[in-house]
């Protein structure tokens, strides 16, 4: 039951009560600005196509948070799914970042 395609289309994977809760949460308890990174990122395909609406509430949450460009990073890869092909096809990206690297390669993604 792992799989998205069993829990049934994107449109029916949504739902107000868990992202509400996570985003209180994340309001709550994000780490101090001043000694962290952020650094998301999701596909458009299978379970990640139902992201992206939530992931502009977290940019949100991160921005009125107090982290910006320098240290936080949100990306959206076209045509990705949440499959080990994809995520290390763009490792680099989440780990230069990390590392306090001062350009980011744009791979196109």
């Amino acid at each position: 039951m792992g799989r998205p395609s069993a829990w049934g289309p994107p449109a029916q994977l949504q739902n107000a009560d868990l992202p509400l809760a996570a985003f209180s949460c994340l309001r709550r308890h994000l780490p101090d600005p001043a000694t962290h990174r952020l650094y998301m990122d999701h596909g458009t395909q299978g379970l990640d196509a139902v992201y992206g609406v939530h992931q502009a509430f977290v940019d949100e949450i991160v921005r009125e948070r107090g982290f910006g460009p320098g240290n936080a990073l949100s990306r959206v890869f076209e045509g990705t799914g949440d499959n080990e092909r994809d995520w290390s096809a763009r490792l680099d990206i989440p780990l230069l970042f990390m590392m306090g690297c001062a350009s980011i390669p744009d791979l196109g993604h």
